[in-house]
């Protein structure tokens, strides 16, 4: 049986939930590929604080995890 690579193109990507990580975006920019998706980290962070679930403290903790997770507790 002969397998043949095919190139195939990437118009879009569609998720759930976006970090926001801005290498990751950069990466789809460069890409042309279009990101869609129906929520995000720091909506997610904004929703919790603004419910009770966190106080500003830890919105603050959260807000600097997402800065920079590769250097996160080091």
């Amino acid at each position: 049986m002969l397998c043949v690579a095919k190139k195939i193109e990437v118009l879009g990507m569609t998720a759930i939930f976006n970090y926001g990580f801005p290498i990751a975006q950069q990466n789809f920019i460069d890409k042309s590929v279009e990101l869609v998706y129906l929520s995000e980290y720091s909506l997610l962070i904004d929703l919790a604080l603004a419910r009770g679930f966190i106080d500003a403290s830890d919105a603050a903790t959260l807000q600097r995890w997402r800065a920079s997770p590769e250097t996160w507790g080091k």
